[in-house]
């Protein structure tokens, strides 16, 4: 179980990181270009990004505890809020449809995370 809730908290460290990452790319580049959509906040979206390179970072100081020879999954536990705390921010400013496949991300991180500490 061990194995699988690193490469699953890999995955989601990656996943947040570069969805982070491109999500910031996009707004600059639509708000260059005029196409964002109107009354759209730059500095809100861009928040939105922010938060999910964040949360991208603190899943990656995670892996160390998980690959460590006494593996701990708080220290991945730790990152898991820190997206659900973004996911939050964003859903009160935009909706949950806005991070649907970052939700579904969380989930399987937690439960991953929950069986190893469990099992």
């Amino acid at each position: 179980m061990t194995r699988f809730a690193l490469w699953v908290h890999g995955i989601a460290a990656v996943w947040l990181a570069t969805n982070g990452i491109a999500h910031q790319i996009a707004v600059l580049w639509k708000s260059h270009a005029g196409t964002l959509r109107e009354g759209a906040s730059v500095p809100g979206l861009l928040a939105v990004g922010a938060g999910l390179v964040i949360a991208g970072g603190v899943h990656s100081w995670g892996l160390g505890a998980l690959s460590a020879a006494r593996p701990s999954v708080v220290p991945a536990l730790v990152g898991v809020a820190v997206l659900g705390a973004v996911v939050a921010a964003t859903a009160v400013a935009y909706g949950f449809t806005f991070l649907r496949g970052t939700i579904a991300i969380g989930v399987l991180d937690l439960v991953a995370l929950l069986g190893m500490a469990l099992l």
